[in-house]
């Protein structure tokens, strides 16, 4: 069986990232609503291309 997600943390467990849809910065809500699971490829992506 794969795995759900290709990144492993250090125990060999997969594991993805939790990101604000509105930033917590930005006045965005620490709700379940305002999150989306991702890799962490793609959560540094949205830092650094900032498109929102």
């Amino acid at each position: 069986m794969l795995p759900a997600s290709p990144f492993l943390n250090q125990k060999d467990e997969p594991y993805l990232e939790t990101h604000h849809i509105v930033w917590l910065s930005r006045k965005g809500a620490d709700t379940p609503e305002n999150t989306v699971a991702l890799c962490p490829n793609c959560h540094n992506k949205i830092y650094v291309l900032d498109l929102s």
